[in-house]
Parts: C-alpha cells; structure tokens; sequence
C-alpha cells in the first residue's frame, strides 16, 4: 500500500536518529522502516535488548537520559516512548505522570543542551484536552503543554503530532481491535465490549508514514491532525471484523458506557496532515483490518 522506497523518504539514508519507545506498537514498525530506509538508527528501550543498536534506558532518571546525548549527534528525535493505558485508577496517576511527562521533560531539556537544532517528532494523542479524563489522557495533555512551552519561549524545534487510535499487527491483546480478533478467533461468547463511542483509527502503516513525513518537515505552528477525518464507532469495526472473520454477530455483546458521549479533540483545532506534510492515509479500514486479522491468524498457527 505505501512505497517505502519512494523518493521523498531516500534523505533518512545514512540519517542519524534516535527513536526512543522502540520496542512498544508503533516504535517497533517504524524502526523496521527506518532500517529499510537505511538510517543510522539509535533505539531506545525500556527492556534489555540483544539489538546492537538498542540501548537500555530509563527515560525518567535524568542522568540515565543524559547519558544518550553525551557525545552523539542525531539529525531527528523520534519520542514515541510513554506509557499508555486506558485504566482510571488512582494509583495509575504517578506511573502516567513518571513515564510520560518526567521522561518528556528530560528528552526536551538534554536536547536543548546538548543538540539544540535537532528535530523532535512528538506524536501525541487525540485524546489530549479531550473530554475523556483518565492517568494518560491527563499525562499526554500536560506533556503537550510542556512541548507548546519548549517551542515558543525556547525556540524547540519540537513537531507535534495527534494520532488517532492506532492498530495493526502485533498490538498489545487488550486494545479494542486485536482483543476483538482474538477473542473471536477462540470462539469466546460473549465478547463483551464497554466502548461504543465515536472514534477514528488508522492502520500502523499508515501512522509510521506520517510520522517519517513530518521528520522530514519544518516544524508547524501547530500540531498536526493524523486521521481520516471520519468518524466511526467501535460497533461499525467490529461489525467489519465480524463479516471479515464470518462470525456471528451474537458473539460481541455491548455493554452500557457512560463515557460513549464523551468528545474526542477536536480535529477542526488542528493542521491538516494533506495541507502541512504532505499526507494523507492509503489503507481503508476494510484493508487494514484484514491484513491485521490475517496476522493474528498466522501467529496462532505458529
């Protein structure tokens, strides 16, 4: 679906970046298109990796982040690490605020020390300074706050960006598409599902293009929207994955959500992707799903 090898992503070749997140959903799949790229990439985990280019570190220690700018150079910043969670509970509030805002703060202070030029890429969510109020949604709006503060009083040259919900192959079970697939895929009845709210999701792809789009840009005023701009629910996904799978409607059961009235942010607040970047998404929801489907399928075989 999306050329990889087209001549508007050749400059990462020999490019010089770190991309921190690198063993999480989305950090995973961009490494791999970094290193078909053939980028000099630096990753950055917060697991012990055995990759030659994969560092452990502790975002949240201040020394321990410092310790990957002394004496490195990188042309982009690709900040994809933090903690994501839909749970609610109090004592998510100090692991959101640690791994999520603290680990921001230190990337953008080390940055403006050390490699003050370099471009950061800060894909953020749409849910920041939405209705929804949860440890992360909170973490991420604050973080963004910090971001807009770097950039107009420090002079970071910080690009943000608002991802819509993300999926594609090998994401975590407990996200609404994958849980979805497995769950039928194990025949488990009822597949009880709370989320029944207006969304917009775009597949993994989809998401890593725009995120290599932007790296390649000046920073914009403001952030950038990356979505479809097309509003779905969640019961509109399932009934796809249900037809693609040849399910039974009967197997996913909706429960009452008190949230499912809740507003997103509002894209109409934000850059056109199609305007600024320049992009737009190349997989349709039904395509998306399929191949994600199929991945799953596969993974059970093995």
């Amino acid at each position: 679906m999306i050329d990889w090898s087209s001549r508007k992503l050749q400059p990462y070749s020999k490019l010089p970046v770190l991309v921190t997140g690198g063993s999480g959903f989305i950090g995973r799949r961009l490494i791999k298109i970094l290193e078909t790229l053939n980028a000099d990439v630096t990753s950055v985990s917060r697991s012990n990796s055995s990759s030659l280019n994969t560092k452990f570190c502790n975002l949240s220690d201040f020394e321990s982040c410092r310790s990957l700018f002394l004496g490195q150079s990188y042309s982009i910043i690709f900040h994809l690490a933090g903690w994501v969670s839909s749970q609610s509970e109090i004592e998510n509030i100090r692991e959101a605020n640690t791994n999520n805002v603290v680990s921001t703060l230190n990337i953008l202070e080390h940055t403006m020390t050390y490699i003050p030029e370099t471009r950061i890429i800060m894909p953020g969510s749409i849910l920041e300074n939405s209705e929804i109020k949860t440890p992360y949604s909170v973490s991420k709006t604050v973080t963004s706050l910090y971001s807009q503060l770097y950039k107009l009083n420090y002079h970071a040259n910080i690009s943000p960006l608002n991802i819509c919900m993300t999926y594609g192959p090998n994401q975590n079970l407990l996200n609404l598409i994958p849980y979805t697939i497995t769950s039928l895929m194990n025949n488990e009845t009822p597949v009880k599902l709370k989320l029944n709210r207006q969304c917009d999701v775009l597949y993994i792809d989809d998401v890593v293009n725009a995120i290599l789009l932007a790296g390649l840009e000046t920073c914009p005023p403001e952030p950038i929207y990356i979505g479809t701009n097309t509003s779905t629910t969640v019961k509109d996904i399932t009934d796809q994955i249900l037809t693609l799978m040849d399910k039974n409607p009967e197997q996913v059961e909706f429960n009452v959500d008190d949230t499912s009235n809740l507003k997103y942010g509002s894209p109409s607040d934000l850059i056109d992707a199609k305007e600024y970047i320049p992009w737009q998404p190349m997989w349709t929801l039904e395509d998306g799903l399929a191949k994600t489907i199929q991945w799953y399928i596969s993974q059970a075989r093995r």
